[in-house]
């Protein structure tokens, strides 16, 4: 796994570590952060096209379950407007993004979308379609705050932000 933010690293290889019971190591290379390890389980389970439906039984096992893989989603694909009006999720799998809103559904949780991201002005390699799920309902938004969050803390402390006078 590549990418340029220190926090997602660590997290991720911490996780990577619970799953496959082996410490993994993170490095620099290019400006880029690189953990890398090797699950013959874990790529069987995520490889591409992700099957929702061999993933539904792990996810939607409890409440519990469903907030923790929002949380890792949420961590790797989400961000909060500065203003903390709004905590967006976007991703080019049309299907995924539509299956975590009804996962957010099942917490309670309100969300619209899945809109179309124009591209314009954005620098996309792939020039996938990009879909974006919205939060900004006040309920919803202290809802997510309270059962699913961010681990990483740039990104929390800025939908908390939002909740202070």
């Amino acid at each position: 796994m590549k990418c340029r933010d220190a926090d997602f690293a660590g997290e991720f290889s911490r996780c990577f570590e619970v799953i496959t019971g082996h410490r993994h190591s993170i490095r620099m290379q290019e400006r880029m952060y690189i953990v890398e390890g090797c699950s013959k389980t874990l790529y069987n389970l995520l490889k591409k096209p992700i099957d929702l439906e061999k993933l539904r039984l792990f996810i939607e096992y409890n409440d519990k379950t469903i907030a923790a893989f929002l949380t890792g989603f949420y961590d790797a694909e989400g961000y909060v407007k500065k203003s903390g009006k709004c905590i967006y999720l976007s991703n080019t799998n049309k299907e995924l993004i539509e299956y975590v809103k009804t996962l957010l559904l099942k917490l309670r949780i309100m969300a619209t979308g899945p809109y179309l991201r124009p591209q314009k002005g954005r620098p996309f390699y792939d020039k996938k379609d990009c879909y974006v799920l919205e939060i900004t309902r006040k309920s919803s938004k202290q809802k997510f705050a309270e059962v699913i969050g961010f681990t990483m803390k740039r990104k929390m402390d800025r939908l908390l932000k939002a909740f202070s006078p």
